[in-house]
């Protein structure tokens, strides 16, 4: 597992773009996310808070990144990575567990934001993951 750090950016670096997958079952967090990323330049933000939502909007119309809380209730998006990482799609977790999240090994090398998080980190993170 890799953590985010905050650093400062140039101001010439590329606005996100694109669609952004968002998932994340709290209602208030998964706002203050949707704005941070449309500020950041995302053209749209798809919103989800399961699994199972999460793989339809995949299926319907396959996002240019993706931001994944980890832990939803009952269930983890690790399916929903697999799926991003059978078609190439950059994506990042987040999570308020820090170290004590058990990560398969497949996803161990994947960043991970730990909540709270800020713009900063939501941008360093997902420009860190498309340039992969």
């Amino acid at each position: 597992m890799i953590e985010a750090a905050v650093t400062p950016c140039a101001a010439a670096d590329a606005p996100l773009g694109g669609t952004v997958l968002l998932l994340e079952d709290n209602m208030i967090i998964a706002m203050s996310a949707e704005d941070m990323l449309l500020k950041l330049g995302a053209e749209r933000v798809e919103t989800v808070a399961s699994v199972r939502q999460a793989l339809v909007a995949i299926a319907d119309d396959p996002p240019a990144m993706a931001l994944l809380d980890v832990n939803l209730g009952t269930e983890t998006s690790f399916p929903v990575a697999e799926r991003l990482r059978e078609l190439g799609i950059p994506f990042l977790f987040a999570t308020g567990y820090g170290e004590s999240a058990i990560f398969p090994e497949e996803f161990r090398d994947v960043l991970v934001l730990r909540k709270p998080y800020d713009s900063e980190q939501v941008r360093r993170g997902l420009q860190t993951v498309r340039e992969t």
